[in-house]
């Protein structure tokens, strides 16, 4: 039975659609790889500005350990004060 040209046009069509589909799978995939690449690029950055930030500390104790104390100190305070106010204004 020959075909009709409804039949070659939709013939056609369904090639032309799975041609783009398959370019738009295949470019998903590569964005998915350059977004996982990038997310594992960020990650080491952040593991190492917190190792460096972690060593930084620790000198700074080192050489300077009564700042320090006082620092932890004051920041502790700080925080026993907002725990406070946040907590007395709710039994109001």
């Amino acid at each position: 039975m020959p075909t009709t040209p409804i039949q070659t046009t939709a013939t056609n069509g369904a090639s032309t659609a799975a041609a783009v589909a398959e370019r738009t799978a295949e470019q998903v995939q590569d964005l998915t790889r350059r977004g996982l690449d990038r997310a594992l690029e960020v990650s080491e950055k952040l593991r190492e500005q917190a190792l460096r930030a972690g060593d930084r500390t620790k000198s700074y104790i080192q050489d300077e350990p009564v700042k320090a104390v006082l620092a932890a100190a004051a920041v502790g305070a700080a925080v026993a004060l907002l725990v406070r106010a946040l907590s007395g204004s709710r039994r109001d």
